[in-house]
Formats: structure tokens, sequence, C-alpha cells
């Protein structure tokens, strides 16, 4: 309370602090206003986030790893059978795409034979052990042909394995001699029958990720998709 000069008594308001009005905001509060070093500061962090941002686009693409975990993922995505979660871990040893046929030693001498008319190659690593195989080489080899490929056939086995192969399965398909594994390694071909397609120019196009897949990838959406740009 104030005295007046005429003994009287004036009721001054209490300050309660900043009150609610109807559209949310405090009363009595005086709002910050920001400042020009604020402002300057504010385009800095957001210039620094976008080329942060632009970095990691730019870089991803050059980590094996990283890359090798999108394409799979890609892959499964656009295969009729994912593949399983074992299959992720030993396809990141798998030869980038658009890498050369593995040769033998310090040969240069492609070992896939003249490409002919065909638009590529539809190779398999059969291995050493024809009774392990699931696929029917016969109907690859036709369904290959149907789609301007040829069949080409990796072979682990001594010679007269391979003699006894090509008898068994009424093949003739032609068959690389890899006795020693090198060209499978190379490949990383982790299950027999794995198909892969090369272009005419023998560079790597697709890679099969369904182990338990022993269809023809005809039906594959990456694989038609890998065919499409063939030349």
């Amino acid at each position: 309370m104030a005295r007046s000069d005429q003994n009287t008594y004036t009721i001054c308001p209490l300050d309660n602090g900043p009150t609610e009005v109807a559209d949310g905001s405090l009363s009595g509060q005086r709002q910050a206003t920001p400042t020009p070093s604020h402002k300057i500061r504010r385009k800095i962090l957001i210039a620094v986030l976008l080329a942060e941002c632009l970095l990691t686009v730019l870089l991803l693409p050059s980590d094996f790893v990283i890359s090798k975990r999108w394409a799979i993922f890609v892959h499964a995505g656009g295969s009729n059978n994912p593949p399983p979660p074992q299959t992720w871990s030993h396809a990141l040893s798998d030869p980038p795409l658009g890498s050369a046929f593995p040769q033998l030693g310090n040969s240069e001498r492609p070992v896939m034979g003249d490409p002919g008319e065909c638009r590529g190659f539809l190779v398999v690593p059969v291995g050493n052990c024809s009774s392990c195989l699931k696929v029917d080489l016969q109907a690859w080899s036709k369904s290959s042909s149907e789609i301007g490929l040829k069949l080409v056939l990796v072979s682990t086995g001594i010679d007269e394995q391979v003699r006894v192969f090509q008898r068994e399965h009424k093949i003739d398909s032609p068959i690389v001699r890899d006795p020693r594994g090198e060209i499978t390694k190379k490949l990383n071909a982790f299950w027999t029958g794995r198909p892969y397609l090369f272009g005419r120019n023998g560079k790597l196009a697709w890679i099969s990720m369904t182990p338990l897949d022993a269809q023809f990838p005809a039906n594959d959406a990456t694989f038609r998709q890998a065919m499409e740009k063939l030349r």
C-alpha cells in the first residue's frame, strides 16, 4: 500500500509475473530477439550439416563393405527368393560387378571361349561332384541359348571326372578346367551351382544370391535388369 497526502491509502496491484493470454503466449514476458550474430551462427551450422550429408553420399559408394551390403539389400528386394541371413556375410567376399573373369595363373587367354553371336556367358561352377549339383544343366543350357547366353561350366575335377560328368549330364557346354580351384575361389562360389552372368567383354554383370534356388534365374528381377544392360 501507498499512503497519500489526504491520509488515505491506495492499493497497488501486485506483480504476479507473466500471465497466459488466449493465444497461449505469456504476457509481461520479454521475447528474445535473434541478434545478427545468432543468425550467422545458425547459417554456419546449417551449412556444415549439409556439407557432412554431401560428403556421406559421395563417400558411401567407395566403401566396399557398405556398397556390397547395399547391393545385397537391393538384390533381396528384387529376388523372388530373398537370400538367407548367412548369405549376406559370405557375399561380402564376392568379386565386384564389372570385374573381369578370373584367369588361370598369368595367362591372358580368355578361358570362356569366343562369345560368337551370344550376348554373354552364364558361368556355373560345378566343383568336382556331379551328385551334389541340383541344377538341371541340360535345361539351363537350352534356356541360356534361348535368351542369347552361352552356358559355361567351371570344374575342379580331374580329366576322368570331367568326362564322367559330361557323359552323365549329356551336355556339350564348354567346361573351364580349374584343378586348383583358383577360379572358383576368386568367384567366391561358396555353393556348388552358383550362377554368374558375364557380358561379351568378360565383365561380371550379375551374381546369384539365392543358394536354395535351383531354378534358371530368368525370373529373377535383378538378373533381368542385368540382361537388359548387356550389349
